[in-house]
């Protein structure tokens, strides 16, 4: 996984989180959000979870050639807050998540070192099936407490 771009810009008890992730360059060709649920997880390097947003595979569906998900009135509680979520599945086999929620239920880590992990479950095909993708990434703090990367 290689974390592209992130910002993580603290709003009171919630955190305003946009992210543009590389899931990975190979293994992963085979996920399919409309059958597998989605887990995002943020953590400080090291420490306890952040954030765990689960994304029932239900709630995708497949918009000009990629896997979307939106809730921007917040029906999906699992979700935290998250409003958007696009899997993209390349030709060349890699894989590419982005993600935005301006009130993402957690509070922003005062840790600049952070593990982003997101995972693919399928309940019905067993643990076989399972996969994910992790990175722990050196976030630079900006202006008013903001964690950014790159």
């Amino acid at each position: 996984m290689t974390v592209r771009r992130g910002k993580l810009k603290p709003r009171g008890a919630t955190t305003g989180l946009r992210l543009r992730t590389t899931l990975g360059e190979t293994g992963l060709a085979t996920v399919n959000p409309l059958r597998q649920d989605v887990f995002l997880q943020i953590r400080a390097a090291g420490g306890t979870e952040a954030l765990c947003a689960k994304i029932p595979h239900d709630k995708f569906m497949r918009m000009h050639g990629a896997f979307k998900f939106w809730d921007h009135k917040h029906l999906v509680a699992s979700a935290k807050g998250i409003d958007d979520l696009t899997i993209t599945l390349r030709r060349d086999g890699s894989v590419r998540l982005r993600t935005v929620g301006n009130h993402v239920q957690f509070r922003t880590p005062q840790q600049n070192s952070l593990q982003v992990t997101v995972g693919f479950h399928n309940a019905a095909a067993g643990d076989g099936a399972n996969r994910c993708s992790t990175q722990t990434r050196a976030f630079r703090t900006g202006r008013s407490g903001r964690l950014i990367a790159p």
